[in-house]
């Protein structure tokens, strides 16, 4: 298959879609300490702002979607509102595209927030970034390229202290 995936097609199909954060809700801001809560059995309780969503363009079909899950082990970290757009980049060039962004894990969303990356080959989380010296804010984009001539993308984020940090395509620091 040209897809790289044995389903017996014999053949790929291209279709355009749009990755993004699930944005801004309050529920989802621990600074609004009136709104914030990260208990499923509250009755406020809300996975909305807390994901990231694959649409595609043509008719606006959910693809995919990672959102706060609290049974999960990957996805009951996603406690805190997504804002910054996600990056998208074939980070292991397994011919599909993979998505990485911030999520917060502190008490504040411009504070420890934690890169991730979720293959876009089937869904599975590639790395989280879990070093407290390497904590970003995900309120500014990411950016993804070849900043160092080598044969792998970098991705390059901005650091709590509102300073650059870059790190490899595996999440490892540059």
């Amino acid at each position: 298959d040209l897809c790289g995936i044995d389903n017996g097609g014999g053949d790929c199909v291209e279709e355009w879609v749009a990755i993004f954060g699930a944005g801004y809700y309050p529920q989802g801001d621990p600074n609004l300490v009136s709104t914030y809560t990260n208990d499923p059995n509250s009755g406020s309780y809300t996975t909305k702002g807390r994901g990231v969503f694959i649409v595609r363009v043509a008719d606006g079909t959910i693809l995919g979607q990672l959102s706060q899950d609290p049974n999960s082990a990957t996805y009951s970290k996603m406690r805190y509102a997504i804002p910054a757009e996600p990056a998208v980049l074939d980070l292991n060039f397994d011919g599909f595209a993979d998505v990485v962004f911030v999520t917060f894990i502190g008490t504040a969303t411009t504070s420890a927030g934690r890169l991730r990356a979720i293959s876009g080959r089937d869904g599975h989380e590639m790395f989280t970034v879990t070093n407290a010296a390497h904590a970003l804010t995900g309120r500014a984009n990411l950016a993804l390229g070849n900043i160092d001539g080598d044969a792998n993308p970098e991705i390059v984020a901005v650091q709590q202290n509102g300073r650059l940090i870059a790190f490899e395509h595996d999440g490892a620091f540059k």
